[in-house]
């Protein structure tokens, strides 16, 4: 941005010296390309301290230091320092799910548990007292009077009142009363608790560390990491901030980059544009998961610095202050905000996905396993179910057969019966003399589908030894 700062601001120098009252010597440098040499700030400072080059175009930011040796254009934009850390998703399982969804201990869910527990354990012992003698479901008997009443109790507070055991007495009603407003508020105190653990499960001081990297958003939300700048300035506003934080200068800002991606600091904070067109730009930090956080704070104004030779006035300061005047509010001005508009609005910073997105992802994805090893259980368990009552059913197959075969349905009064039986006696007699032998039950039954035994059969009936009939 800066190089298409100075090529703007030269045409317009030009084309202003062409027409205002400047010495031909100054016309004639303007004709000439100037010599552009790219280095870091802090050297360009110093190279202009010692009058080795004439204009710094870096963003400098207005400090009285440095107002001894140069002087400074109109305000061309500002800027601030913004944080950087490394991405890292950290992995979310089965077991995180279930963490995260019962969240973590809460001193007012075990407390209005716990007194849920002591209120009804006296209600319990009130309740047999006045119970006992008149209530046949109380047993008169303490422990598992108490017990009885301790159920009745801990089902009324639920608001299930299943009705196995309610009071009869006019005490026992009285206390019961009592206890449903006692009870309740218990439950409700304990509902409560437990859906405020569920709500600030959400908040950021559940996240893991390196999802709370991602969530900073103001200066005090740096408080407790190790910090790093290359700049003075900004360490000078950090530890102005009392942050219960370290921060480390380092010499350049590429030197910083380096240190968070070796992890010697948790969040480098440095001068936005020029971090963020190294982590666009360089292939050193380009792959490395680094990204720009949180608000640009500590905005300050952008200016141009014009060397002072002889430390006087530099015969070129009017002329730059009148060229950028008329680049920013003048004919230039729509191409000065194009200007602007490319370099800084082009290239946002990137929202990371918080924490809490990828937790509602990895819960569904988890819902969706859930539901398969559920249904895999269910199945199995069916065919166990089949398994364990495989004669049960034989028997309940067998029985229908011969429903249908008598032309019966599933209730069926005495004389349908008989009519039934006759009608099956007369089937079952293929050769219809008037006798039922076993090989005409068993093939009667094959015909069902089933296979019985001699045994079976006999079991069931009364036999002719010397026959072989069954009557």
């Amino acid at each position: 941005m800066h190089l298409m700062c100075v090529q703007a601001l030269l045409e317009n120098m030009r084309r202003l010296a062409g027409v205002s009252n400047v010495s031909e010597d100054l016309r004639n440098v303007l004709r000439q390309p100037p010599v552009v040499t790219v280095m870091p700030q802090k050297a360009l400072l110093q190279q202009l301290k010692q009058q080795l080059y004439d204009i710094a175009f870096c963003a400098i930011q207005v400090d009285l230091d440095l107002s001894n040796f140069v002087d400074f254009s109109l305000p061309y934009a500002t800027a601030g320092y913004q944080g950087v850390v490394i991405k890292q998703d950290s992995p979310i399982d089965g077991m995180t799910v279930l963490q995260q969804a019962f969240g973590t201990s809460n001193a007012w869910a075990l407390f209005s548990l716990l007194l849920l527990v002591i209120l009804s354990i006296i209600f319990a012992h009130l309740i047999w007292i006045v119970e006992r003698k008149d209530n046949p479901n109380i047993n008169k008997y303490y422990g598992p009077g108490v017990f009885d009443s301790w159920w009745l109790g801990i089902v009324t507070a639920m608001t299930v009142g299943y009705g196995d055991k309610v009071p009869v007495t006019v005490q026992g009603k009285i206390l019961t009363i009592a206890w449903m407003f006692a009870g309740t508020y218990c439950v409700g105190m304990f509902g409560a608790a437990v859906t405020s653990t569920f709500v600030n499960s959400q908040n950021l001081s559940y996240l893991p560390p390196a999802d709370k990297l991602l969530q900073i958003q103001k200066v005090t939300d740096l408080d407790g990491y190790r910090l790093g700048t290359s700049s003075v300035i900004a360490k000078h506003f950090l530890e102005q901030q009392l942050l219960n934080s370290t921060v480390l200068v380092y010499e350049n800002v590429t030197n910083l980059l380096s240190a968070l991606v070796n992890q010697t600091i948790d969040v480098a904070v440095d001068e936005t544009w020029t971090v963020r067109w190294l982590l666009q730009n360089d292939p050193t930090f380009k792959d490395n998961n680094l990204i720009q956080v949180g608000d640009v704070f500590e905005h300050r104004p952008r200016v141009i610095a014009i060397g002072r030779p002889g430390y006087d006035v530099d015969k070129v300061y009017h002329l730059v202050q009148v060229a950028q005047s008329d680049l920013m509010y003048g004919t230039g001005e729509l191409n000065y905000k194009l200007l602007l508009e490319k370099w800084l609005k082009a290239s946002v910073k990137t929202t990371p996905s918080t924490y809490i997105d990828r937790f509602d992802k990895a819960l569904m994805r988890w819902c969706i396993i859930y539901m398969i090893g559920l249904g895999i259980f269910m199945v199995l368990w069916g065919l166990f179910v089949i398994w364990h009552y495989w004669n049960e059913i034989k028997q309940s197959r067998i029985r229908f057969g011969l429903l249908r075969s008598m032309g019966l349905g599933l209730k069926f009064s005495q004389k349908d019966l008989r009519d039934g039986a006759r009608k099956l006696f007369k089937e079952v007699d293929s050769n219809q003399d008037g006798f039922v032998d076993v090989e005409e039950i068993l093939d009667f039954f094959r015909g069902l589908g089933q296979e019985l035994s001699d045994r079976d059969v006999q079991m069931c009936s009364t036999s002719d030894a010397s026959s072989g009939t069954l009557t």
